[in-house]
């Protein structure tokens, strides 16, 4: 296929028909999709030394071909560029953000890219709160601890959750440690979605099958332990009472003797 869009261009510019960026843009993306990033990267080099600069889109794509690659000080320089000639951009930061939010360690990133945005005046928008909503997900700073379903509910009160949305939720909480809270969050997500009438995919639908297995073994295991606890203290308190009844029967003897 991308021999055969070679052969298009060159016809293309053999006749002097020169492509539009739109076009360019396209085949980007392709190339991102395909996995053949070198040929991206000559395209962008290519359109990044024309006199004219590229359109927003080919920016937006050249910062999403930088983050396939996790290339991620070009990425900000291509961004910098883009708001150089367009100035401050929602998609520009959502694609930044997007492509931080896929990589692990870098929450903070994604933190400063919000505040940035902040101070150019630029409002969150439902694919900004998606793209923190995956980057919670996949940080791996402890202080952050639980915050991804503070993010998800942050979502789900504006309305903005999707399957998407409830499928990335859910599996993070099935790769925690199950617990009361986990237990408890997970019913609760479960449960807006039955409300919300969300149509759920067969993914979707095994996850939460799941769910309610270790939900099931959470609470045999909890009676168990609770039942361990009782006899525990019951043989604390048999123990206690003997003790009791031999010092008593001592005291007594002891008495006795005087």
């Amino acid at each position: 296929m991308l021999q055969e869009i070679a052969e298009v261009m060159e016809g293309m510019e053999k006749n002097g028909i020169t492509p539009s960026d739109n076009a360019y843009a396209s085949l980007l993306n392709l190339l991102i999709k395909t996995g053949n990033y070198e040929s991206g990267k000559q395209l962008w080099r290519h359109l990044a030394t024309r006199k004219e600069p590229p359109s927003q889109r080919v920016f937006l794509m050249a910062i999403k071909l930088c983050m396939a690659e996790r290339r991620n000080f070009q990425a900000e320089r291509v961004h910098m560029r883009m708001i150089t000639v367009y100035g401050p951009d929602i998609t520009a930061f959502n694609t930044m953000l997007l492509g931080y939010a896929r990589q692990k360690y870098y929450y903070r990133e994604v933190l400063m890219l919000l505040e940035e945005m902040n101070m150019r005046g630029l409002q969150p928008n439902a694919m900004t709160r998606k793209a923190l909503l995956t980057a919670a997900i996949r940080r791996r700073d402890r202080i952050l601890r639980g915050r991804p379903y503070t993010v998800f509910c942050n979502i789900l009160e504006r309305g903005e959750a999707g399957l998407r949305e409830y499928k990335l939720i859910l599996k993070h909480l099935l790769d925690r440690r199950f617990s009361r809270m986990v237990v408890e969050q997970a019913q609760a997500v479960i449960a807006e979605m039955k409300r919300r009438k969300v149509q759920p995919d067969s993914e979707l639908i095994l996850w939460a099958r799941v769910i309610r297995r270790r939900q099931g073994w959470y609470q045999h295991e909890q009676r168990k332990k609770r039942a361990a606890d009782k006899e525990a203290v019951d043989q604390s308190l048999k123990y206690l009472g003997e003790g009791i009844s031999e010092a008593q029967k001592s005291t007594e003897g002891e008495l006795s003797n005087v």
